[in-house]
């Protein structure tokens, strides 16, 4: 069986082919991290606009990646909550059209047991019963998986979901978002990351850099050490695709980030 499936609950639009609920064919997503970087956090109502204007070409990507034509799917699954709910709204109305005109089932997923489901694709041999951590947009949940679909919650927080916690965190010290990575970083990197934040769209020249790090944290360091390190905060960054604040070096005068 062919699933089409449908992710629309915050500011990813994604469109994924499975296959027999075990094998993932294709998976085509659109971040919108750069945009709402620009606001520190994921607005609801760009997000959705966002999700209008992707989800037909992502739709047609994911079956062309995955060597299938419109015919060949079998089924139609869709997030239906919980997220935001003009962006959820996107989702379940463009999944509700191709059901309705392929002629297929529809397929409502719940968000917090879709990323727990997500599980059996990731570990193939996992089967219940285990205990799962899910933590997602304003969930952070501690779940008992009895079977497939019998769960029941043993303990959730009260307050923001951790990646939330990261994302005001960051924007209070004037760190990019999402604010996850930037966090994670050692304290020399998060000095040079804060540095070069408080001068956004500006080049900062390497001894700047240099005098704002062992300012910040005595670090008896060179011009040659601060480059080093800017490598390696560079690697740490690129290698989070969620994350658009890149490193740019201007030959001769410094670094700058977006």
């Amino acid at each position: 069986m062919n699933i089409l499936a449908f992710e629309s609950s915050c500011d990813e639009t994604a469109v994924a082919v499975v296959r027999d609920g075990r094998q993932v064919l294709s998976d085509a997503i659109l971040s919108q991290a750069d945009m709402h970087a620009l606001y520190g956090g994921v607005v609801p109502e760009i997000a959705s606009r966002k999700h209008v204007q992707a989800i037909a070409a992502l739709s047609d990507k994911a079956l062309a990646d995955a060597g299938l034509t419109k015919k060949d799917v079998d089924a139609v699954a869709v997030t239906y909550a919980p997220g935001l709910i003009g962006a959820v709204l996107v989702g379940v109305s463009f999944a509700k059209s191709a059901a309705y005109a392929l002629g297929v089932p529809l397929i409502p997923v719940h968000h917090v047991r879709g990323h727990i489901a997500a599980n059996y694709l990731a570990f193939p041999e996992l089967e219940p019963p285990f205990v799962a951590l899910a933590i997602s947009g304003g969930n952070t949940l501690i779940v008992d998986v009895r079977d497939y679909t019998d769960m029941t919650v043993l303990g959730a927080t009260r307050d923001d979901a951790a990646g939330e916690c990261f994302d005001k965190a960051a924007r209070v010290l004037g760190l990019p978002y999402p604010g996850g990575k930037p966090m994670d970083l050692t304290e020399t990197e998060f000095s040079i990351l804060q540095c070069l934040a408080e001068n956004r769209g500006r080049v900062v020249p390497v001894r700047a850099i240099y005098e704002s790090v062992w300012h910040e944290t005595y670090m008896p360091a060179s011009n040659n050490t601060v480059m080093v390190h800017i490598v390696n905060l560079r690697k740490k960054l690129e290698e989070d695709p969620a994350n658009p604040r890149l490193i740019r070096t201007v030959w001769g005068k410094g670094y700058q980030i977006d």
